[in-house]
């Protein structure tokens, strides 16, 4: 699916039609390649199981989850109102993302400035559809050895089932790391030290961990995690590929 073919909450309002759910990109969707790639991806799976979804397209803006980690609350309320207002004028109640920093910001901190919605991160919203019988993924992982590293948003809210349940129903044997589950280590995007080195030495020590097990792809569900992993240096030497969950899921 092309962006442009992605329907907009704004066409439909001027159109007089609604849609069940908002699919938000969050940042890295809208201005990373490659996650921006994901994301189309993403939105071409939910149009195929007939989901009934748009984005916000340019009204979008960044749900600051990041800026309220930094300890910058004043900020962060600002952004907070004005998605909230803006997600508003569309009566739209539910949300899917694959930005785990989103899921947060809309799941935990919303609701106190009265963005009250259900929230799903596109790990488990895939699941459903699968389960619901309105994906019938191909078995892409069957004989395969992969891992699967957990993003800290998405762990430490204790959505870890979700993800490695589709590895399964996809065939793959999903190979044991020393830190996983709760206890997964960073990936180094969320340190909020991009004018050092810091966050590539901690890419390159948890991909040193994830390559270890021997596995032939790393799985995550993180536009920021697969974008670490990926460009850390470690990943040209081990030749392991990273992913995106979504990716793997192709429709029979």
């Amino acid at each position: 699916m092309d962006k442009n073919a992605i329907p907009l909450l704004s066409r439909l309002a001027s159109e007089g039609k609604t849609t069940e759910y908002l699919l938000w990109f969050g940042s890295m969707g809208r201005f990373d390649r490659n996650s921006r790639t994901d994301a189309t991806y993403f939105a071409s799976l939910l149009a195929h199981a007939g989901v009934s979804f748009a984005t916000l397209g340019e009204e979008e803006s960044d749900t600051a989850d990041e800026i309220r980690y930094s300890g910058d609350e004043y900020s962060f309320e600002i952004c907070a109102r004005r998605n909230i207002a803006t997600i508003g004028k569309y009566g739209i109640s539910k949300i899917i993302t694959p930005c785990p920093h989103s899921y947060t910001a809309f799941k935990n901190y919303y609701p106190a400035f009265g963005g009250h919605y259900h929230v799903w991160h596109h790990s488990q919203f895939l699941l459903k559809l699968i389960e619901d019988g309105r994906i019938k993924p191909r078995p892409v992982l069957s004989g395969k050895k992969v891992t699967y590293h957990d993003p800290c948003r998405l762990s430490r809210a204790g959505i870890t089932d979700a993800p490695r349940e589709i590895i399964r129903l996809l065939g793959g044997e999903l190979l044991p790391v020393k830190h996983d589950g709760k206890n997964s280590m960073c990936c180094g995007g969320g340190s909020y030290l991009s004018s050092t080195d810091i966050p590539q030495k901690v890419a390159y020590m948890r991909l040193c961990e994830l390559t270890a097990a021997g596995a032939e792809t790393i799985i995550t569900s993180c536009p920021v995690c697969r974008s670490m992993l990926s460009s850390s240096g470690g990943t040209t030497m081990s030749q392991t590929a990273v992913t995106d969950i979504c990716r793997l899921i192709q429709p029979e």
